[in-house]
């Protein structure tokens, strides 16, 4: 296990890297235990369409952070291990090939189920989003030296 991984585990959060083609790249182990194990370049499924189909939906934060290239928020609900969760996703593009367009997109999964979630000020949460920024790119660096 890399330091890389035990950083990511230690998170409490699924992280996923998933490339332009919504191929995952890179993931942790809390996105295996949370979504189940893929394989590295398996086409994933869209969380809001995991229970309803194989398509993706027009409003997938991964897509958006790759068309807008901007940094995406979505909300949604599903079940894993037996129980309804909520889960937020902070989907972050990252460019590694200096392009117009992001190569791949760092998805930070976080479970809201039972936290009565504070909400931060702007400032305070901008912070956190340009941490995870720079933990994409250097997840993005390592999978790509891998």
């Amino acid at each position: 296990m890399t330091i890389l991984d035990n950083i990511t585990d230690s998170l409490g959060a699924a992280m996923l890297l998933i490339d332009s083609e919504h191929r995952v790249q890179w993931m942790n182990s809390k996105a295996q235990e949370w979504f189940g194990a893929c394989r590295i370049g398996e086409r994933r499924e869209c969380y809001r369409t995991m229970s309803l189909g194989p398509s993706f939906c027009g409003i997938c934060p991964t897509g958006k952070a790759i068309d807008c290239a901007t940094a995406a928020l979505y909300e949604f609900a599903r079940p894993c291990n037996g129980t309804l969760r909520n889960f937020e996703v902070i989907a972050l593009p990252v460019n590694t090939n200096k392009g117009l367009r992001p190569s791949s997109v760092l998805e930070i999964v976080i479970d809201v189920t039972e936290k009565g979630l504070v909400r931060t000020k702007e400032y305070e949460l901008m912070i956190q989003i340009e941490k995870m920024v720079a933990v994409g790119q250097l997840a993005a660096g390592v999978a790509h030296e891998l």
